[in-house]
């Protein structure tokens, strides 16, 4: 199941810091709300991959009627982070290593 929330909303960024103990989930260092930005683990605008395994994955996640714009879809980022990822797409391991971290907090967002 898939929480849909758009990342603009001003409690979803309070719970989302909180949950992640103001934390950057790339790279660990602690952040500030005011710097945070909500990172799309698979982006809205994906750049096309032809890597098999990328594609079975988000094949698995359309078949559970992935929403993008979903909490279990964002992660808290640090500026740096996320923008030296851009849309970037990660390995089928990455993407599957970061979702489960997102689900992870969904309990406490």
């Amino acid at each position: 199941m898939f929480h849909a929330y758009r990342k603009d909303s001003s409690y979803l960024r309070g719970a989302i810091f909180a949950s992640y103990n103001e934390m950057c989930a790339y790279c660990g260092r602690q952040i500030q709300q005011r710097d945070m930005h909500i990172d799309h683990i698979v982006a809205k605008h994906m750049e096309s991959t032809h890597d098999a395994n990328v594609l079975q994955y988000l094949l698995e996640l359309e078949q559970e009627n992935f929403v993008v714009d979903s909490i279990e879809n964002y992660l808290p980022s640090c500026p740096a982070c996320n923008l030296s990822k851009s849309n970037h797409v990660f390995t089928a391991a990455n993407l599957r290593f970061y979702h489960e971290k997102a689900r992870r907090h969904v309990d406490d967002i």
